[in-house]
Formats: C-alpha cells, sequence, structure tokens
C-alpha cells in the first residue's frame, strides 16, 4: 500500500516503532514496512576512527583555549596593578573578549 521495498536498495531509518520501522527511500517517500525485512550494516571502521579523531582535537583546542584564556586573564591582572586605566587595560580586556568568541565559537 505504501510503497514497493526491494532488496539491495537503501533506506534510511526514521523511527524504529518495534515490528514496524518508519522508513523514507532515497526519492524521499516515507515507508511502514517490517523489521525483519532489514539488516543494519556494522558501523564503518573509519568513520569511528575520524570521530575519534576529532573529538580528540576538539578536546586538545578547548584545552590549548582555557590556557591560552588563564594566561591572558594572569597577564591582565598583572597589567592592571602595574599601570591602572591605561591603554593596555583597554588591549587586555579586548584580547580577552576576543579569546571569549572563540570559545563561543568552539
Amino acid at each position: 500500500e505504501q510503497g514497493l521495498i526491494s532488496r539491495g536498495y537503501r533506506y534510511t531509518l526514521q523511527k524504529n516503532n518495534g515490528e514496524s520501522w518508519e522508513l523514507m527511500d532515497s526519492a524521499g517517500n516515507k515507508l511502514i514496512a517490517p523489521a525483519v525485512c532489514f539488516v543494519i550494516p556494522p558501523t564503518d571502521p573509519e568513520a569511528l576512527a575520524l570521530a575519534d579523531s576529532l573529538g580528540s582535537q576538539y578536546r586538545s583546542v578547548q584545552q590549548k583555549a582555557a590556557g591560552s584564556k588563564r594566561t591572558l586573564q594572569q597577564r591582565y591582572e598583572v597589567l592592571k596593578t602595574e599601570n591602572p586605566g591605561d591603554a593596555s587595560d583597554l588591549q587586555g580586556r579586548q584580547l580577552l573578549a576576543g579569546l571569549d568568541k572563540v570559545a563561543r565559537d568552539l
């Protein structure tokens, strides 16, 4: 009634309703079919390796950003005690604001 399920074609699982699945074919048509009609292939090892690598890179960037922020805050505190209210105060605030923007973008 809702469409033809063919062997060898790829369908995207939209919702798992237990014994029946809501699917979408490559043309964008929604179908409902018995779950027993499908085999889900194992996850691609290359995709897992890439995801792990990206996760590691993200954590590394977060650590570097946190370290940079600490260093800038420490330097700002030193400059603030040495020269209160001068141009370095404004520059320190601008640098910290820029680093906060980078952290939010991450």
